[in-house]
């Protein structure tokens, strides 16, 4: 039974020298070569779970969407082995998928959808068709429609101005650390998560995956080791250093002495 596969490659012709695409031949049979649960396992790991998910996702739409136009048999794409088994059938029946995908980015082009979710659509299909043994896609068609697409919406003023959600401020930091009870466990902890993803400006899963024994408490301040990270895609890991001075001027500011408790910014 074909599975997909979950690994990041640039959309396009495949770049086999990059480390960072692991790949099967082409010629790889599952007769000839049996791969062992935990390579699976580290291969379906290979991609961060939640760009796994946004995948399946686009490639559900994609396989539904060739279904409504009886360009595949109408199924319910529910899992892995649904959607690996619908991308084979519409590989059977039409071998070349270049037109098809083609067509489909200009659907997402007349429903408005962003250009990045455009672009990570095809890459899901890219990633998928690779995983389906069929090779690499052909892309220079999608890719001039939503080359076009995107002049498109520049000329008209669509989708020029990118959403960016407003930075914290040292201002408002103390307002969002006040406003947590810190005579609760989750008060002081939020606090903590707070003002520690202030000073490393860090990603959301970078504080989610922090763990106790990642800081490490000196004369001078507190070193955060983060493991990994959604730009460090081979996990070699970055020490940040956080100088107490920096902690003591948060205090004089908002009076938060959660830092003492959790994170022992207040120095010796």
């Amino acid at each position: 039974m074909a599975r997909l596969i979950p690994v990041i490659e640039n959309p396009g012709e495949p770049d086999t020298s990059d480390p960072h695409v692991p790949v099967l031949p082409d010629d790889f049979e599952a007769g000839a070569v049996e791969l062992s649960a935990n390579t699976r396992d580290r291969l379906r790991r290979a991609m961060p779970e939640s760009t796994r998910r946004a995948y399946t996702g686009d490639l559900r739409r994609f396989l539904s969407w060739s279904a409504d136009r009886k360009l595949l048999a109408a199924t319910v794409f529910t899992d892995d082995e649904r959607l690996a088994d619908g991308m084979q059938h519409l590989l059977e029946r039409h071998g070349d998928l270049h037109v098809i995908v083609t067509e489909y980015v200009s659907a997402l082009a007349d429903l408005g959808r962003a250009p990045a979710t455009v672009e990570r659509a095809l890459a899901a299909i890219t990633t998928a068709h690779r995983a389906a043994g069929a090779g690499g896609l052909r892309t220079d068609g999608p890719r001039q429609v939503l080359r076009s697409y995107r002049r498109d919406r520049a000329s008209t003023g669509a989708g020029v101005r990118v959403r960016k959600t407003a930075p914290v401020t040292i201002a408002a930091l103390p307002a969002m650390t006040d406003a947590l009870d810190r005579n609760s466990l989750v008060g002081i902890r939020d606090t903590a998560l707070l003002i520690l993803g202030f000073a490393l400006g860090a990603r959301r899963s970078e504080l989610a995956a922090l763990d106790i024994t990642d800081l490490t408490f000196t004369a001078e301040g507190v070193q955060v080791e983060v493991r990994t990270s959604k730009t460090d895609r081979d996990s070699h890991g970055r020490t940040a250093a956080l100088p107490y001075w920096g902690a003591r001027s948060f205090q004089r500011k908002s009076n938060a002495k959660d830092l003492a408790l959790n994170l022992g910014l207040t120095g010796p």
